[in-house]
């Protein structure tokens, strides 16, 4: 949850108030909205340029940190040239190939610039974004959204990802409205304390794992690590295995990795205490998170309670080596609703995947890796026509 899906992620610059025709599936339509206190919200309505609205819609809840409507990330072509391409551009292509539109939106203190394609963010008026403060962002547009012609008010699904897993059952709890469904992929069992402290310890060996497919007995030897290195030269630098082994055994174990993050943790724990904003800013970087935001949902409740108290169909989408978020919390969540009777949650957990299911530019080409190819299969059931 407190770190982003991936980095920086999505689409191309367009004016407020003007529609833009993004390619052969798709019109994007910008707006904005005012959020309670006056400050103005930045919009992205993208519809299915084939067939008749209403459309049914998938409002989108963003991971951790910075993000804005289209999540732009930079990357180098075969030639070295640097370029720019739009993450939730995916999103909107394949809901649109498949009948159904799509909208997100800035977070306030985040928007475009339009030079460059990339986001900017003014530090300032981020820092102001607790969760709550987030909620009733969301909650403003989700309500403008629901208003709009464009859409059908009795087919929309919510879509977290990450932090947005944590949102979108809130957020189905504040708004008087009947969803169709919750997608939730890269799910948030747990509050931010055990968040904290189960990423930089047990979740940092998920990251080994899946860098290191031989270390998922529960240990990585020198032997296997010299292996993988052969094939994939850049991790020697990245992951040296002397400061790994810190018994120098030449055997890097799980165990290690929790004693060796332990400090951190510790030492994180104290900062969000404290208002230590430097340390936090130092240790999360680019996700712009301080002691206020942190603190605010530290000891709150298990992402399932919030769950349990909704009706609508929930559908979440997991990978076994997501080194974000617990698996573990997926199978926590199932056994909850199965001892409560209720049928309404289905979850897919998926081999050898991480906490953005696999997602690349590669992959995104050939309509996604299997978890949101799943995932938007899933959206199509949701909103069917009811008989």
């Amino acid at each position: 949850m407190l770190r982003p899906l991936f980095l920086l992620l999505c689409a191309t610059p367009c004016l407020i108030g003007q529609d833009d025709v993004a390619d052969s599936l798709r019109r994007d339509i910008a707006f904005t909205v005012e959020a309670d206190d006056g400050l103005e919200l930045r919009a992205k309505l993208s519809v299915p340029v084939n067939g008749d609205g209403p459309f049914p819609v998938v409002f989108f809840l963003h991971g951790a940190g910075p993000r804005i409507c289209d999540n732009p990330f930079r990357y180098r072509d075969q030639n070295g040239q640097i370029l720019v391409q739009n993450y939730l551009d995916f999103h909107a292509d394949e809901l649109a190939s498949r009948g159904v539109a799509f909208c997100r939106m800035d977070k306030r203190g985040c928007d475009l610039d339009t030079d460059t394609g990339l986001m900017r963010v003014d530090r300032e008026t981020f820092l102001e974004v607790t969760p709550s403060r987030l909620l009733k962002d969301y909650q403003s547009v989700f309500e403008s959204l629901h208003a709009r012609s464009e859409i059908d008010p009795a087919r929309v699904v919510l879509w977290g990802e990450s932090e947005g897993t944590w949102m979108a059952p809130r957020l189905a709890r504040l708004c008087d409205a009947d969803l169709a469904g919750i997608i939730m992929c890269g799910y948030a069992a747990d509050n931010v304390r055990r968040t904290i402290r189960w990423q930089f310890t047990h979740g940092s060996w998920r990251g080994i794992c899946m860098l290191f497919e031989a270390a998922s007995d529960g240990e990585l030897t020198e032997g296997e690590y010299q292996d993988a290195v052969a094939k994939q030269p850049g991790l020697a630098a990245a992951l040296p295995f002397a400061q790994m082994d810190t018994n120098q055994d030449k055997v890097f174990t799980e165990a290690e990795m929790v004693a060796l993050r332990e400090p951190l943790v510790q030492a994180m724990g104290h900062a969000v205490a404290n208002g230590n904003d430097e340390l936090l800013l130092q240790v999360l970087g680019q996700h712009v998170l301080d002691s206020t935001y942190l603190s605010e949902w530290w000891d709150g409740v298990q992402n399932v309670e919030v769950l349990l108290e909704l009706d609508c169909p929930l559908r979440i989408f997991h990978g076994e080596l997501d080194a974000n978020c617990r698996v573990e919390g997926v199978h926590e969540a199932a056994s909850a609703f199965e001892a409560a009777g209720k049928p309404t949650l289905t979850i897919k957990v998926y081999p050898r995947t991480d906490h953005g299911l696999n997602w690349s530019r590669e992959t995104a080409r050939s309509g996604g890796p299997e978890g949101f190819r799943d995932a938007f299969a899933e959206v199509v059931e949701l909103v069917k026509p009811a008989k």
